[in-house]
């Protein structure tokens, strides 16, 4: 006989209370009208709702499960932005591509953890695979291992972690005493590495900021002054450049550095390529040149690549390393047989056990697309890219100032002030603002600071599957009548 425990006594099976389950033909029917709602939402780039409008929503919500899930859908597909929309241009990702939503919902359904071969071995095979192309036609090495993380700031985490241990690798079992590491990164890189720093014990006050150039792109000359001071003072060294800078999306002079970083020892290079790594499949292959040489390098799939929210992959040429400098062999024996541990037993290379099967969808895009169709994707967006930066400078009574030469696929631009005591910085602010104020916009566009100028620029982002030259001068001519407006 079956027995449960409820309510601090056993009950025989005849006896537990029946949990209340929805029935297969509901869940189909619920899935239907989630399509439905998806289908219907609003096309335009944001609809302006105050965070007390959506409390109230999700304070009177039906019973009924059919119900429930169709005004759930209704709330969160109305009073979010729409990132499929070609007006919202503010984010470095847009709407998946459909196979990779289809993949999402096989891997839900499925609901396997990545963490060991035997828990998920298609998810095993598939990573191999995934990780076997990136290495190849991103990382452009016939060598090196890869591992899926939570997304872009988990991955350079993991990379600065690795270096660390490659640097200094009695930290994983005595800690950070007398240790001497300094990470030497641009003053325009992503704050993951000063969210790594903070994770990794390694302090805040030991990244040290590094000038950048006229374009944003990491000064060498102020690099290789902090790196000569660092090592004469016996510190070891992490060098973090950038591939796609989230403002301007410059791209660092990899080669430059990797000289450098073999010129001083005890020098790791990771580079964030979270953003502009896909730059190895763009029309301009020199942007990454010496990609190959990089200590570690990580990307998110899903900006580029269009896959689903957050997928991002941590690459190094050390094989091994990954393994060796997070497996604990004494604390997970239940998990792992030390004599019987696979290079696909994902988890024991990882910081993360229980592992969501991430790749499936960059495998599916792969296949479907193969790296053709990946190419002229990526080489599309720069199209678009060039284009709106051509229609800036043409533009007619000078509303716009271009800010930047795009690298990557950041446009950044300034509305022109017409008045005399506003500057153009400020009045791109107040257009900004009046743009938020709509109940509803066509525009949806991120206002940054901008350090090589030390202003404030609108940065316009080119990954968009419906942007085109008509929607391009869609897109200006709703941001004039914004400018007009303001």
């Amino acid at each position: 006989m079956a027995f449960y425990f409820y309510n601090g006594r056993i009950n025989s099976r005849n006896e537990h209370i029946k949990i209340k389950k929805m029935k297969r033909e509901t869940f189909k029917d619920a899935i239907l009208v989630i399509i439905k709602s998806y289908r219907r939402r609003d096309n335009r780039a944001r609809v302006a709702i105050d965070l007390d409008t959506i409390r109230k929503q999700l304070d009177n919500l039906p019973d009924d499960m059919i119900e429930l899930v169709a005004r759930m859908a209704d709330i969160y597909f109305g009073y979010n932005p729409n990132n499929e929309a070609f007006g919202n241009i503010s984010r470095l990702f847009t709407q998946p591509l459909p196979i990779a939503q289809l993949a999402g919902f096989i891997t839900l359904l499925a609901n396997n953890s990545g963490g060991t071969t035997k828990s998920n071995p298609t998810a095993a095979v598939i990573a191999e695979k995934v990780f076997t192309f990136l290495i190849h036609n991103i990382y452009r090495r016939t060598d090196g291992e890869a591992i899926d993380t939570s997304g872009g700031m988990a991955a350079v985490c993991l990379g600065i972690k690795i270096g660390r241990h490659f640097l200094y690798p009695q930290v994983k079992k005595e800690g950070m005493s007398n240790v001497k590491l300094v990470i030497l990164t641009s003053i325009d890189a992503h704050y993951s590495v000063n969210a790594a720093a903070d994770i990794l014990g390694i302090g805040t006050n030991n990244v040290i900021p590094i000038k950048s150039d006229h374009g944003g792109r990491m000064n060498l000359v102020d690099l290789e002054d902090k790196m000569k001071f660092y090592s004469s003072q016996e510190y070891k060294i992490i060098i973090s450049s950038t591939m796609g800078t989230t403002v301007r999306g410059a791209i660092d002079k990899i080669k430059n550095i990797n000289e450098l970083r073999d010129k001083y020892p005890n020098t790791w290079h990771h580079i964030d390529g979270s953003w502009g790594a896909l730059a190895a499949l763009g029309p301009d292959p020199r942007q990454c040149e010496g990609i190959e040489n990089a200590d570690s390098v990580s990307i998110d799939l899903h900006k580029g690549f269009r896959c689903l929210l957050t997928t991002g992959v941590l690459m190094t040429k050390h094989e091994g390393l990954l393994f060796e400098a997070n497996y604990s062999r004494d604390g997970a024996k239940y998990l792992y047989n030390s004599n019987k541990i696979s290079l696909l037993d994902n988890g024991a290379r990882s910081i993360e056990c229980g592992k969501p099967d991430r790749l499936l969808g960059m495998f599916l895009v792969i296949e479907s697309l193969k790296l053709a169709g990946l190419k002229e994707m990526i080489r599309r967006n720069y199209k678009n890219a060039e284009y709106f930066m051509k229609c800036i400078l043409n533009c007619e009574n000078g509303y716009f100032k271009l800010m930047n030469i795009p690298d990557y696929l950041n446009v950044c631009i300034q509305c022109s002030s017409p008045f005399d005591d506003i500057s153009d910085s400020q009045f791109t602010e107040e257009v900004q603002e009046f743009i938020l104020e709509q109940r509803e916009s066509d525009v949806m566009i991120e206002l940054c600071d901008d350090t090589v100028s030390n202003q404030k620029v609108l940065r316009c982002i080119f990954i968009q599957e419906k942007m085109n030259q008509g929607s391009i001068h869609y897109f200006l001519e709703k941001l004039i009548i914004a400018i007009d407006n303001t």
